[in-house]
């Protein structure tokens, strides 16, 4: 999580918030009151549809065929909007301090944003962005070669494991052999993709120094 807020007020206009956008090469700025209670997300993806731009107006073509007035009534608003109150994506799911990173991570990507903010008791007090994700990414991929090494069967377990777990693996046909660290991949493999995920299994896996990729696709065997 980051404690950098980059806020903005509902009152504040359009103009002002892009150009703190732009200062601040965020994305997307969080709505707060006075009090600090977050409201909502002044976001650059709300501004791909401004009369400014003239991006308005195939969206208006499209919404007199499908949606009533009242909708597009309120697309008139966020195209024309001159605060930010009236651009501002509501109802914005948040995120709690104590959330477990891997469920937060899932909730960024199931509703297709580049951040959450993080909320205690109604009040804005962080936000969880991508690029938040790359220190713990870079800890993890550092801390690897830290213990001792892990012999060819511990390796060569941890490979199977892996692989077990994976529900697009194959479950038989797959014949994996180490050898001081180096692991050789044999068998049939149904597409490429299959065979890709499988060496990068290999390759991940800790202590293992090189992969010799020996498998094939199912239309080369004779």
């Amino acid at each position: 999580m980051s404690g950098t807020l980059f806020t903005v007020r509902p009152n504040d206009t359009v103009l002002s918030a892009v150009r703190k956008m732009l200062d601040l090469h965020s994305r997307d700025l969080m709505v707060v009151d006075e009090k600090e209670k977050f409201l909502g997300v002044f976001t650059a993806r709300a501004l791909t549809t401004r009369a400014e731009l003239g991006t308005h107006r195939q969206e208006k073509k499209w919404l007199s065929e499908f949606f009533p007035r009242s909708s597009a009534a309120s697309e008139y608003v966020k195209s024309h909007g001159l605060y930010v109150h009236n651009v501002m994506v509501q109802n914005v799911p948040v995120l709690r301090p104590e959330m477990e990173l891997a469920r937060a991570v899932r909730m960024i990507k199931y509703h297709d944003v580049n951040s959450l903010p993080v909320v205690v008791a109604g009040k804005f007090v962080g936000v969880l962005r991508y690029a938040d994700l790359l220190r713990p990414l870079e800890m993890t991929l550092s801390s690897n070669g830290a213990n001792d090494e892990p012999s060819d069967s511990a390796i060569r377990k941890s490979i199977l494991t892996t692989l077990g777990a994976e529900f697009w693996a194959p479950t038989s046909g797959i014949e994996v052999s180490v050898s001081e660290g180096r692991v050789s991949l044999d068998g049939v493999v149904f597409s490429d993709d299959e065979r890709r995920a499988i060496v990068v299994v290999a390759t991940a896996t800790y202590g293992v120094r090189e992969v010799h990729d020996g498998l094939v696709r199912s239309y080369q065997v004779e």
